[in-house]
């Protein structure tokens, strides 16, 4: 439960819940404004209606290029809202490339996006969001149950409260959970019997020296919205929906280093870096052997490049007394 306070006159002041602005506006504005739902995001496509007949509410494009379907529900969202959205995800996956661009109006900037999207070697890159303004408990076992199964396919819940303020107007808050259906402690490696976890390459970064390095990774990465994905002796840093897209590689090393890799062609490409200052704060892209101090201080000058580039995606303000249609 999101409990709210304003400070006047030095006390705290309870803000009431304001239940009827959430169900009464939100689909419309969800619908004009992507980056209320996240940061980055654009729409491509609203009531879409896919090959099997049922339609989809909207389809996004992330600024890494991953497709997201959203659900966009005036209430609760639930377990049948989550196998709506998964239903859609199998319609948009077996359908061919041809017949979603055939679908979609789209200016020259988001067809572009969206080539680059359907090209990829990987085949487009999935993601399931549920908006709402609460989430049903069974939701959680329900994730869970599918993680259990394999299946990989991030899920984010997104959920907005209002408040009413003192002075009348309204407050709009937004909880965001991400369920990561492709385990986050662990990852294929070669099939069956040869699964790798983020706690096995954490021990190994420990018992190089290293540790602090690769709990810093972890923590950044947090931090920013982005995931660690780990393999049998590294871990890289990864966008939240595009994971096969590098921007930090890290290896710990037999003799205390870190092979260390900040990727200047998928900063460049799904962030808008420049390549100057890449150049000037990294070095060459090939990567090389640092001290845990050395990357400690190239982690922190990544995090501080990258919080600069999303800074400029923050949502616009919205006004309660004229919300979008």
């Amino acid at each position: 439960t999101i409990r709210s306070w304003s400070i006047q006159d030095g006390k705290p002041i309870h803000l009431s819940p304001n239940h009827d602005w959430p169900e009464a506006h939100l689909e419309g504005w969800i619908k004009a404004d992507a980056n209320l739902a996240l940061n980055g995001l654009k729409w491509i496509g609203q009531q879409v209606v896919l090959p099997d007949r049922t339609r989809l509410d909207l389809l996004g494009l992330t600024r890494e290029g991953g497709l997201v379907v959203a659900e966009l529900k005036r209430g609760r969202v639930d377990a049948g809202t989550l196998m709506q959205a998964l239903g859609y995800v199998v319609s948009l996956a077996v359908a061919p490339p041809e017949w979603l661009r055939s679908r979609l109006n789209l200016d020259d900037e988001l067809a572009a996006a969206l080539e680059d999207a359907l090209g990829s070697e990987e085949g487009p890159s999935f993601s399931i969001m549920l908006i709402g303004t609460s989430k049903a408990p069974e939701l959680d076992r329900a994730t869970s149950f599918l993680e259990s199964r394999g299946l990989d396919v991030p899920v984010s819940v997104v959920t907005f409260s209002s408040f009413s303020l003192a002075d009348g107007s309204v407050l709009l808050v937004r909880d965001v959970e991400d369920y990561d259906l492709e385990s986050s402690s662990s990852a294929p490696a070669g099939g069956p019997g040869h699964a790798v976890t983020l706690d096995g390459v954490m021990r190994l970064a420990r018992d190089a020296g290293v540790g602090a390095v690769f709990d810093q990774a972890a923590t950044l990465a947090e931090q920013l919205g982005l995931r660690i994905k780990p393999w049998k002796k590294s871990i890289t840093v990864v966008p939240p929906f595009t994971r096969g897209r590098t921007l930090v590689y890290l290896r710990p090393l037999d003799d205390g280093k870190v092979h260390f890799l900040v990727s200047h062609e998928n900063l460049i490409g799904l962030y808008g870096a420049d390549s100057g200052e890449l150049q000037e704060q990294f070095g060459e892209e090939a990567g090389c052997d640092l001290s845990e101090g050395e990357a400690l201080l190239r982690l922190d000058r990544f995090a501080t490049m990258m919080g600069g580039l999303v800074a400029n995606d923050a949502p616009a303000a919205i006004s309660p007394a004229q919300p979008s249609a």
